[in-house]
């Protein structure tokens, strides 16, 4: 919220339509798009099984936890999509405060309920950076459509933040929002 309460008052230093403006943009547009389907992706695999069973193929085989990795990138992609770097590097910023401690917590969780068979995916499986090496696939996978589809509709807010902040500058542009001050 702050970060958007930031945008609504400043505008980055690139030119309009010049190359860094449009590359920050387009740059932003795709880690927001991979991110949010890289999310639903996981979301296939761990619907329905979150608490009950240790999940290690799919996006799992490669890393420990996708769902963080992913919500990473459409968070930066969500800054370079302001076309800031200093919104891009704020993102990155309250993502490696934040999510290290979510991370151990849950780790700490899995460790109770899955014990030694957590213990060995985690010294096979590193814990945010994907290794595509180790990818597995299952031929079938059973999955739980309704918590797969609530997974899947609530990863959309990273396509309506990316909305919101195209029409902040949009609103910057026409004049409608005043600049108090222009970032890089």
């Amino acid at each position: 919220m702050v970060l958007f309460a930031l945008l609504l008052v400043t505008e980055h230093i690139w030119i309009e339509g010049g190359f860094f403006d449009t590359a920050l943009d387009s740059i932003g547009f795709v880690l927001v798009t991979v991110g949010a389907l890289g999310r639903i992706w996981t979301s296939v695999y761990i619907a329905g099984y979150k608490n009950d069973k240790l999940i290690d193929v799919g996006p799992y085989s490669m890393v420990r936890n996708p769902l963080y990795f992913f919500s990473l990138l459409a968070a930066v992609g969500l800054g370079l999509s302001a076309e800031s770097l200093l919104v891009a590097g704020l993102m990155l910023l309250a993502f490696t405060l934040y999510y290290p401690f979510v991370i151990l917590v849950e780790e700490k969780k899995l460790l109770q309920v899955h014990g030694e068979a957590f213990r060995e995916y985690a010294a096979r499986t590193p814990r945010l950076i994907p290794n595509p090496t180790l990818f597995k696939q299952p031929k079938d996978y059973l999955i739980n459509t309704r918590r797969f589809e609530k997974a899947a509709l609530d990863t959309m807010w990273f396509f309506w933040a990316f909305g919101i902040i195209q029409l902040i500058e949009s609103l910057h542009e026409a004049g409608y929002l005043p600049v108090l001050f222009k970032i890089p």
